[in-house]
């Protein structure tokens, strides 16, 4: 499923989703804001069950970063990684993962809001390449939470879940 899905930096396209009820499931990847584009999603209420990862506000490099995401949760439940494949691949939440500081991603949790991790969550970061003091490829997600429930890592997994904060995937610290 996928939100506001642009193909470079100066990509127009948005998309929102405003949830108070019911059930989505997406086996696959569930995306917002995208390669630089802009998504929203309001969620009063319901259940997202995303089958592996959850990307929010990702891209790359070459395409000009990942995109602008304000994600509101006040109620209802977020569930990332639930294994859809039986493959023990616990999914992921990726916040704000090698976009530009112009285009961060946003989420804020509160009142009963829940947000089931089975994977790892991570806010902010790069994605590869050269990490430098001026610049290089670096990740902008804000994460605030007010109230409501967030639980990292799966019972069937041997290692645990992690929250990380800023971690720069594959990237070379100079």
């Amino acid at each position: 499923m996928a939100i506001g899905i642009g193909v470079s930096a100066a990509a127009t396209n948005s998309g929102t989703l405003n949830l108070s009820g019911g059930v989505i499931t997406s086996d696959g990847i569930f995306q917002v804001a995208r390669q630089g584009a802009a998504g929203t999603v309001n969620m009063t209420g319901g259940t997202i069950n995303v089958g592996l990862d959850a990307w929010l506000g990702q891209g790359t490099a070459s395409a000009g970063g990942g995109g602008l995401v304000t994600f509101t949760q006040s109620a209802g439940t977020l569930s990332v990684g639930y294994d859809a494949f039986s493959q023990t691949n616990y999914g992921n939440l990726y916040l704000g993962i090698a976009n530009p500081s112009t285009k961060r991603a946003s989420y804020t949790l509160s009142g009963s809001g829940a947000i089931d991790v089975y994977g790892a969550f991570y806010a902010g970061g790069g994605y590869g390449g050269t990490i430098t003091a001026a610049g290089g490829i670096g990740g902008y997600g804000d994460f605030v939470m007010n109230g409501g429930s967030m639980s990292i890592g799966g019972a069937g997994q041997t290692i645990g879940g992690a929250m990380n904060i800023g971690r720069a995937f594959g990237a070379n610290a100079v």
